[in-house]
This record gives structure tokens, C-alpha cells and sequence, in this order.
């Protein structure tokens, strides 16, 4: 969120000549913190032309520090210029709200943060290959910062990403319905050092990205050059299969708050998600009716 000038009117980039100054709002939330700024804001800088406070998670400011800020905003100088940060515009008030240029930012797509991961691993001197890049994309969901610090801990690592856990097993019982592989590959993942949460959550993870690929490609976080092959494992799974089973293991997700094993939670849904035969819920029916057609 931006106000105190119209960039696009005025603003010749090779002129600008600017003092930026930067504040956590979420912990520097208080009217004395802002009554610095607003005392600051009067003088024009002695060696640029403007002076730009940039306030980040502006949502955390108190009330009092919130009309503190409102009164320099209502007329800022010509000199000054707010830039509010924030996660939760919603919680902003409207005397804020309806005082700035609103500017909102989206993911980006997986092949601009690929690019832009081999070239930030090039200036770094790293060495990527494929692996590593889709799992920082896969863990970074669209955000280059996320994405970034991803990248950053598996570099930290040694870029191992060997003991990631292979959904690929995963699906292939809910395809065969195999129960037997599907809770093979549970042990196997829980033996490798993942909890059965973490794994319940990248598994409904990766049926998103599957139900997306085919519904909606250009919001799954992978590169172009895979999403054919998603798109056909989507088909080969049914989107009421793969609705069905997102479905259960979000509430296997639930149960597991009040389970003593969480993995036996995990079993269970697995084991009703591939011997569906006896289920006569309305979503194990189009399932089964997916799989007829098929």
C-alpha cells in the first residue's frame, strides 16, 4: 500500500533521488515509535529528493499509534512518501485504508522462480540440478522469499534432498488401489525420519497439485515442462478420487491432534482410501463410478 504521491504523474526514475527509512511494525508497534516518524517526517532532506518510510506488517500498529500515523497521512509533505506493508489489509482501518494507492502482490509463476533460482545459484557459485530446484519450488509455493530460504536450507544441507519423501508410491495405491503398497510406503517414510503429519500434509500437497493441474495448471508451483506428466497422473488417479481422498486425509490431519500414535490415524485413511468396496458415502460412489468408467 503506497500514498503521499502519484509515482506515474511526476517521478522521472533518473530522478529519483531518495532517504528511505525502514520499520518492523510488528515490533515496534507503539505511539512513541510512530511520533518519531511523524516529528521526522516536517524536514526535508538535506541531500535527496525524497524521503521515503517504508512501514512493514503495518496491520500490528495499536490504536494509538494507528491515529498517530493517520494524522500524517491525511497530508503528508511533498517531500515524504508511505509505503504500509502488510499480510492482513483487512485489519488496516478505513481512514487508513481509504488514504493510500493499493498495490497487491501475487505468487509468481514456477518458471520466472526457476530462472530466477539458477541465477541467484550462479552468482552464489552453487550447483543445482533439477531435484533441488523443484523442491525449493515445491517449498516455496510461489513466494520468491520463501523459495529463497528453501533454496538457502537446502544448500545448508549439502543440497540433499535424497531422503524427500516419494509420493509417487502413494499414488500408485490409490490408482491400484493397493493397500498393501500404500502402507508400505508409509513405513517406509516414517523408518526415513518423517512424522506422520509431515506426511499426511505433503500428500494432500501433492493431490492438489494434481486436481489443480488439471483444473486450473497455472496455479500448481512446478515447472511448465511438468505438468503434462501431473496432468496425466491426475487423469489415471479421477478427480473424485483425488477430491475424495484430500478430503479424508484432512481429516486424518484433525484426528491426529487427539491420537497417541497420529501414524495409526494415517493407516486407517490410507487402508479406507484403497478398499473403498464397503464405503457408500457419496464421494466413495463417484469414486468407485470414476474407476467403472475408466
Amino acid at each position: 500500500e503506497m500514498c503521499g504521491r502519484d509515482w506515474s504523474s511526476d517521478v522521472c526514475p533518473s530522478d529519483l533521488n531518495v532517504d528511505v527509512l525502514e520499520l518492523d511494525a510488528a515490533s515496534n508497534n507503539g505511539v512513541d515509535d510512530i511520533r518519531e516518524i511523524t516529528d521526522g517526517v516536517r524536514y526535508a532532506p538535506a541531500s535527496t529528493r525524497y524521503k521515503i518510510y517504508i512501514l512493514d506488517e503495518v496491520h500490528m500498529l495499536s490504536a494509538g499509534a494507528s491515529a498517530a500515523l493517520l494524522k500524517v497521512l491525511e497530508e503528508p509533505p511533498e517531500h515524504v512518501v508511505f509505503v504500509l506493508a502488510t499480510t492482513d489489509p483487512q485489519k488496516l482501518k478505513d481512514t487508513i485504508r481509504s488514504r493510500t494507492q493499493h498495490l497487491q502482490f501475487h505468487l509468481l509463476p514456477s518458471d520466472t522462480l526457476a530462472e530466477h533460482i539458477k541465477w541467484v545459484a550462479q552468482d552464489a557459485g552453487l550447483e543445482l540440478n533439477d531435484h533441488i530446484i523443484d523442491a525449493a519450488l515445491s517449498k516455496g509455493g510461489g513466494s520468491a522469499r520463501d523459495t529463497l530460504s528453501a533454496l538457502e536450507l537446502l544448500a545448508a544441507g549439502g543440497s540433499d534432498v535424497d531422503d524427500s519423501i516419494d509420493l509417487s508410491e502413494f499414488v500408485r495405491a490409490l490408482v491400484d488401489s493397493d493397500t498393501g503398497i500404500a502402507l508400505s510406503a508409509t513405513a517406509h517414510a516414517v523408518s526415513n525420519g518423517h512424522d506422520a503429519r509431515t506426511l499426511c500434509e505433503e500428500l494432500i500437497r501433492h493431490l492438489r497439485d494434481l486436481f489443480l493441474s488439471v483444473m486450473s495448471p497455472e496455479l500448481v508451483s512446478v515447472r511448465h515442462d511438468q505438468l503434462d506428466q501431473l496432468a496425466s497422473t491426475a487423469r489415471d488417479v479421477g478427480t473424485a478420487s483425488i477430491v475424495r481422498a484430500m478430503e479424508r486425509l484432512g481429516s486424518a490431519l484433525v484426528e491426529m491432534r487427539f491420537a497417541p500414535d497420529p501414524r495409526i490415524m494415517l493407516e486407517i485413511a490410507l487402508v479406507q482410501l484403497t478398499r473403498d468396496d464397503g464405503a457408500d458415502d457419496q464421494s466413495a460412489l463417484l469414486a468407485r463410478l470414476e474407476r467403472l468408467e475408466r
